[in-house]
């Protein structure tokens, strides 16, 4: 399977599951529809079989195809640590999907400095084909990295 058709949500006991994105009725829920991730069970392909896991919908995130500084998959959701150049600092930014593309949303996590605050993501890969871009964690699993919004 491609990276970029991955998706990841959390499971009962707040495991993350990768895989496969399934929406429909399952024999656990006749009476709702769930959203649930198919994976392969086993890595040895003589016992491997499909299973399918219910998963919180909030938490589905699709794989961008791009990996990290570290080599880490990036997915819709991931906060990431990234070098402004022109400011000369590290910015923190959120992945997130818009306009048919991946981008760093770094407005709503470092608030307004007059820089481009949507990055796309597809610029910040290096030659070696690496993103320029640290997964620190994800909006689910991290929120105290996120900003406290101010009510005014």
């Amino acid at each position: 399977m491609r990276d970029d058709y991955l998706f990841r949500g959390k499971s009962e006991g707040e495991i993350w599951r990768k895989g496969d994105l399934m929406r429909g009725f399952f024999p656990s829920s006749i009476e709702k529809i769930q959203w649930c991730i198919q994976f392969i069970y086993s890595s040895r392909p003589e016992t491997s079989f499909f299973t399918s896991l219910p998963v919180d919908p909030v938490t589905v995130g699709r794989c961008t195809g791009v990996k990290d500084e570290n080599g880490n998959l990036v997915f819709e959701g991931d906060i990431v640590k990234i070098y402004d150049k022109i400011a000369e600092k590290y910015m923190l930014g959120i992945i997130i999907w818009q306009h048919g593309q991946f981008i760093i949303d770094v407005q709503n996590v470092t608030g307004n400095n007059g820089l481009d605050n949507f990055w796309e993501l597809i610029n910040t890969i290096s030659t070696t084909g690496i993103a320029n871009v640290e997964i620190i964690g994800n909006i689910h699993d991290n929120p105290e990295l996120l900003p406290i919004e101010s009510e005014e």
